[in-house]
């Protein structure tokens, strides 16, 4: 009976499965039109696709942030006592246990915990061995090529010029720093109201007569500015000529190191800062040309600007540079800003800068409009050197297009080449470059619509929009939506 029965049951499920629907479809009637299928939408998938990647890369990037925050907030209960040295040392192991391929967010934690607490372990005799053997395994790390540019010369970095960073890292300041700064810029208030520094009051006098330069120390330039110096040689009485013996050639001046120059550099800036005396910032620049090449000076001031002196007015140092590169007899000369640019362009590029300060494209893209409006720098040069910057292989995008630092760069320059004359005239500029903007964007964000409307919005672009580019891009996908909807 239960056999039977089961049996019947068997015979029904197998009949109901050869009645539905193969491969999903429907039962139609006989002679029945089956409606052709929704064309797909390659664009706008692709688009979905990029926008996917885009908030991916977003989300990811806001992880790494708090992870370093984390990393960072774990040295400072360290420097509290609030850790002990060896919860530290187990975090730096942990750090390091992947030996063979490290990850880029495991490094950069590595980074950030050894720059808060490694100089307060490194002091600790016990811990010496330890250190060492981190630090082998460091410098193997930042040997490896396959390894970001950026995180391979931080590795390099860490203990050099015993822990002191290369960039000055500035945080919240306490109120007693923000009265000592209250006060030193009331000082250069004063001083300036009086005359000027004992350097704009004495071109050519004081400190060159008592043997010392322009920053306290020994001449560096020989007999620069001194009369003396330049007054022939009295002849002796009757005639008679005696030939003095050689003098032997004055030992040529020292190169400055990077910090020396950024030290320069800024007490240069915040001397023109109280002064407004253009004619001693040119002086104090050609005193430096001695000491540094014009290349690494130009690189300089807008570095020193984003990394030491926070807060600053960026139209001081968009003045500062136009009087030293413009004019028809520059303190910097066209060669020197050209390359400079090149220079600044690709250190912004592999040191990240636009990760410690946000707004850095905007400020430097000023700069270098203004440069391009008033004839010192191509337009096109100045794309091209964005496009280029910290290329890391031949054929790939650079880390500032990478970063999604490049189209900023380029529409803080054009928005300043148009600020100093007109749209038409930045357009027009813009078309002879032959370029399209989509290229500095990054590659899963090239052709995406809202992108391309949320750089002219920013940066008052709407004169381009008659280009080949974004704009233009914009429109045929709008038309080509259109149309696939159309026939459906």
């Amino acid at each position: 009976m239960h056999h039977v029965a089961g049996e019947a049951l068997g015979n029904e499920e197998q009949a109901l499965a050869e009645a539905e629907p193969i491969n999903g479809e429907e039962e139609r009637e006989e002679g029945e039109i089956v409606p052709p299928a929704t064309p797909v939408d390659k664009q706008a998938q692709s688009l979905q696709a990029r926008r996917e990647a885009a908030q991916a890369a977003a989300a990811e990037l806001k992880a790494r942030r708090r992870a370093l925050g984390n990393i960072q907030f774990i040295g400072h209960l360290y420097h509290k006592k609030m850790l002990t040295e060896k919860i530290m040392h187990e975090c730096i192991k942990k750090l390091l246990a992947n030996a063979e391929a490290p990850k880029q967010e495991e490094l950069e934690c590595l980074v950030k915990l050894m720059s808060t607490v490694g100089r307060q372990l490194d002091v600790n005799p016990k811990a010496e061995m330890y250190m060492n053997a981190y630090f082998e395994q460091i410098s193997m790390f930042s040997r490896n090529v396959t390894m970001e540019s950026r995180i391979r010369f931080t590795l390099q970095d860490l203990r050099c010029n015993s822990w002191v960073p290369r960039r000055e890292v500035e945080g919240p300041k306490k109120i007693d720093q923000i009265h000592a700064d209250a006060r030193r810029d009331g000082a250069n208030r004063v001083r300036a109201a009086a005359g000027g520094s004992s350097m704009r009051r004495n071109r050519g006098g004081d400190y060159r007569s008592a043997g010392l330069d322009a920053y306290g120390g020994p001449p560096q330039r020989g007999n620069w500015g001194g009369a003396a110096s330049r007054a022939p040689a009295a002849k002796p009485a009757g005639g008679a000529s005696t030939s003095a013996p050689a003098q032997p050639a004055p030992p040529a001046a020292k190169k400055l190191s990077r910090e020396e120059l950024e030290n320069k550099v800024r007490g240069t800036l915040e001397e023109y800062f109280s002064t407004r005396d253009k004619a001693e910032l040119s002086e104090s620049i050609k005193e430096l040309l001695g000491l540094s090449e014009a290349t690494q000076i130009f690189e300089q001031i807008p570095l020193v600007a984003i990394s030491k002196m926070r807060g600053v007015d960026w139209s001081l140092i968009t003045e500062v540079m136009m009087h030293l590169c413009g004019g028809d007899q520059p303190t910097l000369p066209k060669q020197a800003v050209q390359e400079g640019t090149c220079s600044l362009l690709n250190t912004m590029g592999v040191e990240d800068v636009m990760g410690d300060a946000p707004k850095a494209a905007d400020w430097v893209g000023g700069v270098l409009g203004a440069l391009v409006s008033a004839g010192v720098l191509p337009l096109k040069e100045v794309a091209t050197a964005i496009l280029e910057a910290a290329v890391e292989e031949e054929g790939q995008d650079g880390q500032l297009v990478d970063s999604g630092s490049a189209w900023k760069l380029v529409g803080a320059v054009l928005q300043a080449v148009a600020q100093n004359s007109d749209q038409a005239h930045m357009s027009h500029h813009w078309k002879d470059t032959d370029l399209q903007l989509d290229l500095f964007f990054p590659a899963f964000e090239r052709g995406d619509i809202g992108k391309g409307e949320a750089m002219s919005k920013k940066y008052g672009l709407q004169g381009l929009t008659a280009q080949p580019d974004i704009q233009a891009i914009a429109t045929i996908a709008k038309t080509d939506t259109e149309a696939v909807r159309g026939s459906g």
